[in-house]
């Protein structure tokens, strides 16, 4: 008697991300205009600061590249310019600007936080990327971000700057930033979040802060905007010494 017909393979079950994948293709048309206009220059004002820290022959990783204007400039001035998106629009637009003036660039398309070239780059710029992801997942992609510097490396974060100061500025700051928050979130692009003191953030992932430079809407107005510069240390910080107890009296 024939035995039962050996049962069908079973296919694994798709595994869900653990976060979402955000692909800014629908907004590439307008993402720079809209920053502009939304900030009076300063979102740029803050993204072209990292230029200062940035050498000739240094190895830049730009995360969640976008339209890249400031990795143009970084590849301009000689460096080394290697850019990660998930959007093939946005990319597609950096790859312009670059053939524009007659520069190259490695343009990645996929998952910024999949690169795995530990150690390898003078500095990481993540420009309104962190703002991506919700608290726990941030600190995730911090520390990934942090573990690609090489020692003495720079991380450099310009995005939305966290209130302070009297009731009203904290009150103008959370009204203002939260607008925009929303408007992305409608659009799928951003979770709900708070405004990141990166500064705490980068110290806790074991890195040196250096200085954090603020930007005014249009120049002028109330501090909205903010660059952070933290440093990975030369050496990993050592444990100190135990204390000697009492002497043996024998």
């Amino acid at each position: 008697m024939a035995g039962s017909p050996p049962a069908a393979p079973q296919r694994p079950a798709p595994q869900r991300p653990a976060r979402p994948l955000r692909n800014y293709d629908l907004v590439a048309g307008v993402y720079d205009l809209g920053c502009h206009v939304y900030s009076g220059g300063a979102i740029a004002a803050s993204k072209r600061a990292h230029l200062r820290f940035v050498s000739a022959g240094d190895r830049v990783l730009y995360l969640g590249v976008g339209t890249g204007a400031e990795a143009v400039e970084a590849c301009a001035n000689g460096a080394a310019v290697t850019a990660v998106d998930l959007s093939p629009k946005m990319l597609a637009r950096l790859r312009r600007r670059l053939d524009a003036r007659g520069l190259d660039a490695e343009l990645i398309l996929g998952d910024a936080l999949a690169h795995r070239r530990s150690g390898q780059y003078d500095a990481v710029v993540a420009h309104y990327f962190f703002n991506l992801f919700e608290p726990e997942a941030m600190r995730a992609a911090l520390r990934q971000a942090a573990a690609l510097l090489r020692p003495g490396g720079r991380l450099i974060v310009a995005d939305l700057a966290p209130p302070r100061g009297g009731r009203l500025r904290r009150l103008l700051n959370h009204a203002y930033s939260k607008a925009a928050t929303a408007a992305f979130l409608a659009l799928r692009l951003a979770p709900w979040r708070p405004n990141y003191h990166y500064a705490a953030e980068c110290r806790a992932v074991g890195l040196q802060a250096e200085g954090t430079i603020p930007f005014r809407w249009a120049g002028a107005g109330p501090i909205f905007f903010e660059t952070v510069v933290a440093r990975r240390p030369d050496r990993p910080p050592t444990r100190p010494p135990p204390t000697p107890g009492p002497a043996d009296p024998n």
